[in-house]
C-alpha cells in the first residue's frame, strides 16, 4: 500500500500535521518580519555606519537610528554602511542606507522602548521608508526602486557575505 492510499484511507492526523506545520511556519515568518525580539544569536546589537558615502566605517549601536541628532566622529550625518567580504578579502561597503524623514520619525519611535535597544531596523514598519546607494557616487533611492544597487554580483564563483561588528 502506497503513501497515497494511506492518506486517503485516514486523511485527519495528515491535514492535522500539515496545519501544524503551516502555522508554525507563518509564526516564524511574522516573528521574524517584526523584529524577534532582541537581537540574533551572534548578533552584538551593533552596525557599521559611515559619515562620509562609505570611505571609512565605524561601528554604533542599531539604536542610534532612532536618535535624530546622531552624527559620525566628525560631526557629520551618520548612515547604515552595509559590510560584505569575499572569502580572502577585506570587507567592503557593498551600500548606504538611510531613511525619510517619515522613516527617521518611526525610527526614533521605536528605539524609545528600551526592549528594542540593540535590534535591527524594523522591516515591516520601515521598509517603504528606507533609502539606499552606492558609496561614493549616485543619488539615494527609495528601497523599491534600488534593486541594481543591492544586486552584488559573485567574485571567482561565489558571492560575498553579510559582514556585522562582533
Amino acid at each position: 500500500m502506497g503513501i497515497r492510499e494511506k492518506i486517503n484511507e485516514n486523511p485527519k492526523p495528515y491535514i492535522i500535521g500539515a496545519s501544524v506545520v503551516i502555522v508554525l511556519a507563518l509564526v516564524v515568518i511574522i516573528w521574524s518580519m517584526v523584529g524577534g525580539g532582541g537581537p540574533a544569536a551572534g548578533d552584538s546589537g551593533k552596525a557599521y555606519f559611515s559619515e562620509d558615502d562609505g570611505a571609512s566605517t565605524f561601528e554604533a549601536g542599531y539604536e542610534k537610528l532612532g536618535d535624530p541628532n546622531f552624527k559620525g566622529p566628525n560631526g557629520k550625518e551618520a548612515v547604515l554602511a552595509r559590510m560584505y567580504q569575499y572569502p580572502g578579502e577585506k570587507p567592503f561597503v557593498a551600500y548606504l542606507e538611510s531613511y525619510t524623514p517619515a522613516g527617521k520619525e518611526k525610527l526614533t519611535e521605536y528605539y524609545k522602548d528600551p526592549k528594542n535597544k540593540g535590534t535591527p531596523p524594523p522591516d515591516a514598519q520601515v521598509e517603504l521608508e528606507r533609502l539606499i546607494k552606492k558609496p561614493g557616487a549616485g543619488n539615494w533611492l527609495k528601497y523599491g526602486d534600488a534593486g541594481e544597487v543591492l544586486t552584488l554580483q559573485p567574485k571567482n564563483g561565489v558571492m560575498p557575505t553579510a559582514v556585522m561588528p562582533k
